[in-house]
């Protein structure tokens, strides 16, 4: 797994990608980036000298820092995204009430519609309490342009407040008894509120451009494949605003988009899966053309995202994705010393290795193979093109990676005729 040492930390001036095994304590991953600090924080979480890679949230994507940040992987608890506004694809968690505005705030969005110090967002069981913190524009429930404005809203798994030009949904909310979210309070001041936004369209009283009630949904930047990626998206516009629109339609699709002219390029997109032979493109574009599928224009989005915050939104899609219990892809690196057991006296062959990484955590949730414990035999079955011959190479080279070559040689065939590991330390 990947795992970045911010510059802080080491006393230089650009940050570190370290390759680390699952297992590995915080405190070799320092050592091996020549880090002077004994602790290092991960989001908002202090982590010991001895947290083990694997163990949330030293996931892979985890950005760590020289003191608290916004999360670089995905939050386990309650939470709150910023799904939409001028500056959205923040996620922070929700384990202590969290301030937020545009300056002195725990959660600082760049949204002049903002107060300094907006809102206070409180989780409970259930769900959440949002207070407003005497700013000028006050909370509105459901993400919508409510005229009445209050002061107090009580929100359930999922749903939404606007805050300024910003929407924010609360995730991860303890369920009550019943196995249900506990709905919202709703009386008749709320009911005129919905029937006077919809009246207003999507414009506040200032003639601002917002995301309004839940148009939010099909774009977005916190949550991987919430937009289709197989349709072929324009992003038309100029400058910034056109840049910050496609790193929200990206964020939304889950992966990067196919490689051609007039596309987003930039280096937190390292961190998406690459995009698969039937996904369309997204292009930037002045005009419209006429093969787009989506035309997405910078004048009417209520949606952007800055280079920092898509960096950290890639980084939290690419934490959740190696939490997978079949991994898409495993890396060399993360089995190379990850668990293979020690051989007990003189005469144990000690045929152990491991041949995959079943799911974030120290090294006991490796795949293992063990000849000694389960063989002397094994036997690799599926479907044709379903990965057989690789799992048998894979399985042979995880013994030559950890292993002298015991005698005799274990003898590997392959019955369908693909290519077959001849013997130790040969593939």
């Amino acid at each position: 797994m990947r795992i970045t040492i911010d510059s802080g930390l080491r006393g230089a001036g650009t940050p570190l990608d370290i390759e680390a095994v699952p297992g590995a304590t915080l405190a070799e991953i320092l050592a091996c980036a020549d880090a002077r600090a004994s602790h290092a924080w991960c989001g908002a979480e202090r982590l010991a000298p001895e947290h083990r890679a694997g163990a949330h949230p030293l996931l892979h994507g985890a950005l760590l820092t020289a003191r608290p940040a916004e999360p670089s992987v995905a939050p386990r608890g309650p939470h709150v995204a910023v799904v939409a506004g001028p500056d959205a694809g923040a996620v922070f968690p929700l384990d202590e009430p969290v301030t937020v505005g545009r300056g002195d705030a725990d959660l600082v969005l760049a949204d002049p519609a903002l107060s300094r110090r907006h809102a206070r967002i409180e989780a409970r069981t259930g769900h959440a309490v949002v207070t407003d913190l005497g700013s000028v524009n006050g909370v509105a429930p459901n993400g919508s342009l409510t005229v009445a404005a209050r002061r107090t809203v009580r929100l359930a798994e999922g749903e939404a407040v606007r805050l300024g030009d910003s929407v924010l949904v609360v995730r991860g909310l303890a369920v009550s008894a019943d196995g249900r979210s506990a709905r919202p309070e709703r009386h008749a001041l709320d009911a005129a509120g919905r029937v006077l936004s919809a009246l207003a369209s999507a414009l506040s009283a200032r003639g601002r451009r917002s995301a309004d009630g839940h148009a939010w949904r099909s774009l977005d930047p916190t949550s991987p494949g919430s937009a289709p990626a197989r349709a072929s998206v324009a992003v038309v516009g100029e400058g910034e605003a056109r840049t910050a629109l496609a790193r929200a339609e990206i964020l939304a699709r889950g992966r990067r988009p196919p490689r051609c002219e007039d596309v987003l390029d930039e280096a937190w997109l390292a961190w998406l899966p690459a995009a698969r032979p039937e996904d369309g493109g997204v292009v930037l574009a002045r005009e419209s053309p006429p093969w787009a599928d989506r035309v997405l224009r910078t004048r009417d989005a209520a949606v952007a995202v800055s280079a920092r915050r898509a960096e950290l939104a890639a980084r939290r899609a690419a934490s959740l994705a190696s939490s997978r219990e079949l991994p898409a892809s495993v890396r060399w690196a993360d089995l190379a010393a990850c668990g293979a057991p020690e051989p007990e006296g003189l005469l144990a062959t000690a045929l152990g290795a491991c041949a995959g990484d079943r799911s974030p955590g120290p090294a006991g949730t490796a795949w293992m193979l063990d000849l000694d414990a389960h063989g002397p035999h094994a036997l690799v079955a599926g479907d044709p093109g379903t990965g057989r011959t690789t799992a048998l190479v894979t399985a042979v080279l995880a013994l030559a990676l950890t292993r002298d070559p015991p005698p005799p040689p274990p003898p590997a065939t392959d019955r369908a005729g693909g290519a077959a590991a001849g013997g130790p330390h040969k593939a």
